[in-house]
């Protein structure tokens, strides 16, 4: 029942090869950033529209000896929430990125493509300064309401067709919030303790419902959770 539901998704062929194929579980940008991330030795790693430097600690119980850097833009209200002096956050343009090729094992990307104003060029240049085996790993809106400068919401296949368009190969993208989450979220104002249900969605449970059914795939139920996805997280690499 499933395979037909999703088959019937545009692109459905596209997506079935990139999602989880025998979990049917959500996953955080953090979650697919710490599977991905290369062991046996410090590793250099950029948080590309950084914000407040949020991801630092979590990189920092990695590994200790982590090579951290961020990068944002001069004006944006998470900008404007960063407090302290931070010497290893830079800021850009927006396009181009003030690092060398081939600078970084680890570019992560959370919630920022979608206010990114030129995307195109903007994923060259992660694709510049990435390593070669390198991971540009995050998440991105899809069916988020609008929020801070949302430039744009990535579709799916827009982003797998984006990803290639940079020379990345994407290798996994899994659903992060349902719509509902997103939508009562900022309702409510985003309070921190909405944050605790960002994994449940009511659709989730539905389609794992119909999944356990009919004997359904993982593969499939994961298509259909991507379709009715907010955000959904992304693992890709630069060939090499």
């Amino acid at each position: 029942m499933l395979n037909k539901m999703a088959g019937r998704m545009p692109g459905y062929a596209k997506i079935a090869a990139v999602v989880q194929q025998h979990s049917s579980s959500a996953k955080s940008a953090i979650e697919l950033a710490r599977a991905a991330y290369p062991r046996g030795g410090p590793c250099a790693v950029l948080d590309l529209g950084c914000g407040e430097g949020g991801s630092r600690s979590s990189f920092l119980a990695m590994d200790p000896a982590v090579n951290w850097r961020g990068v944002d833009i001069e004006e944006s209200p998470e900008v404007r929430a960063r407090t302290g002096d931070f010497v290893d956050i830079s800021t850009f343009d927006g396009v181009n990125l003030p690092y060398p090729d081939n600078s970084f094992d680890v570019i992560y990307c959370h919630q920022v493509l979608e206010h990114v104003t030129f995307p195109h060029e903007l994923l060259a240049e992660v694709a510049r300064t990435l390593r070669e085996g390198g991971v540009f790993v995050g998440s991105v809106s899809y069916l988020e309401p609008y929020h801070s400068f949302s430039m744009f919401n990535f579709t799916p296949v827009g982003f797998l067709f984006a990803m290639g368009h940079a020379g990345l190969q994407t290798e996994l993208i899994s659903h992060c919030n349902g719509i509902h989450y997103k939508l009562l979220r900022q309702m409510l104002g985003g309070p921190n303790w909405f944050s605790r249900f960002a994994g449940w969605s009511s659709w989730w449970s539905l389609i794992d419902i119909i999944r356990v059914l009919t004997g359904s795939s993982a593969r499939d139920a994961n298509v259909l959770k991507v379709q009715y996805c907010s955000t959904f997280a992304f693992c890709a690499r630069k060939p090499g």
